[in-house]
């Protein structure tokens, strides 16, 4: 039990395990602990036999039987999973894991709409505040074409927040979702700049706010309305950090550097803005020791973000370019790729950092992927010319 409250699942399942071979004949509480904890530890094999040995004896909790369709979908037997899920969300009071599990499992298909519909509303009948069930209705009803069958919900936990002078950024940050999946953009960037007023330190904001401006020339008219009754320097650090990197966006990184500043040195401290402002500090090729301080503090929160691990490449290929330049840019194109987006950008940084150590044909590869990816991006005519030289055409 100890593991299991500490959230070790395979410390769980090891002790569990030893209980078990100790037992002549383990007792049911035992085996079901065994089973969740098999389940836990992602041994979905076991688990289900645990499971099944457990219901041939007595009924699985409306919980335990999530738990076992989904062990039933990691061991293809799907059919029988989704009949079990199906059970399970249409009880009066499902558990928060069945409605979730079945929405990620079957939530693109028509068919299963009215009955997510009738789980969604039980839960938040339950608990109306839930952030993770009223993120997943968003999502969910985004996806069917919908979006605003979930806008009484989020409002009234927006009006419930408010009230009761909780944070409110994360869920009226939903309803802007929804507005802007509605077309209403003009309503969503007002949403946004609100939630950046409340809730400064909240990254989802200022990206869900650059988002809303996607064109360069959506950015520049943000400036102009952001700075028409209010200079960007007395602009508060909240809008500064959207700001910068409108100015980004724009093609003014002058102004990009100093709003970041701002933002930084008025405690909006995310490290995002760092990895901005370190990625500015290289491309200028001034301050590279504290770009590189920037870059690592921002790499270190963000491990598995691919942009960031460009930058903390971009800034070491910037000092001097050396074999962990490379490895930063090779770490950072699997993260984009791992994660769905690779990036022509770094596949053409990685292709600079590989030809200056001489490793042309790696770099070669290299140039070819960022062009081959189709993705308009600022070097694309650099890369070009950078492949041509390698193959020896000028």
């Amino acid at each position: 039990d100890a593991h299991a409250l500490a959230g070790d699942a395979s410390g769980a399942r090891r002790a569990l395990e030893r209980i078990v071979a100790l037992l002549p004949e383990p007792d049911l509480l035992t085996r079901r602990k065994l089973a969740r904890a098999l389940h836990d530890d992602g041994d979905f094999v076991k688990a289900r036999r645990v499971f099944e040995v457990v219901q041939r004896r007595s009924a699985l909790s409306p919980l335990e039987r999530t738990l076992y369709a989904r062990c039933l979908y990691e061991t293809a037997a799907h059919a029988v999973g989704l009949r079990i899920l199906e059970k399970v969300v249409d009880l009066a009071d499902p558990p928060q894991a069945a409605v979730l599990e079945l929405y990620a499992r079957q939530g693109a298909k028509p068919a299963q709409r009215e009955r997510l519909r009738r789980g969604f509303a039980r839960l938040l009948a339950k608990t109306p505040n839930n952030p993770s069930v009223l993120e997943a209705l968003v999502r969910f009803e985004s996806e069917a074409g919908t979006p605003e069958r979930a806008l009484p919900a989020v409002e009234r936990s927006v009006a419930f927040a408010r009230e009761h002078g909780n944070p409110f950024g994360r869920v009226l940050l939903l309803q802007g979702r929804i507005e802007a999946a509605a077309g209403r953009i003009e309503k969503a960037r007002a949403i946004a700049l609100e939630v950046l007023d409340a809730e400064p330190r909240l990254e989802e904001a200022l990206e869900f706010a650059l988002r809303l401006y996607p064109e360069k020339q959506d950015a520049s008219a943000a400036i102009a309305a952001m700075t028409k009754t209010t200079r960007s320097l007395e602009l508060p650090p909240s809008r500064q950090a959207l700001l910068g990197r409108l100015y980004y966006r724009s093609g003014n990184p002058t102004m990009a550097r100093y709003s970041y500043e701002q933002a930084l040195s008025g405690g909006i401290d995310l490290p995002i803005l760092k990895n901005d402002l370190a990625f500015l500090l290289a491309q200028a090729r001034q301050d590279l020791d504290r770009a590189l301080l920037l870059a690592r503090q921002a790499s270190e929160a963000l491990p598995d973000q691919a942009k960031v691990g460009d930058t903390l490449g971009y800034v070491l290929l910037g000092r001097q370019p050396n074999d962990k330049a490379a490895e930063t840019f090779q770490h950072a194109t699997e993260s984009g790729t791992k994660a769905g987006q690779p990036r022509a950008e770094i596949h053409y940084h990685l292709g600079l950092a590989l030809a200056k150590l001489d490793r042309n044909t790696e770099a070669e590869q290299q140039f070819v992927a960022a062009l081959g990816l189709g993705e308009a991006f600022p070097d694309e005519d650099a890369a070009r010319k950078e492949l041509a030289t390698l193959r020896g055409e000028i």
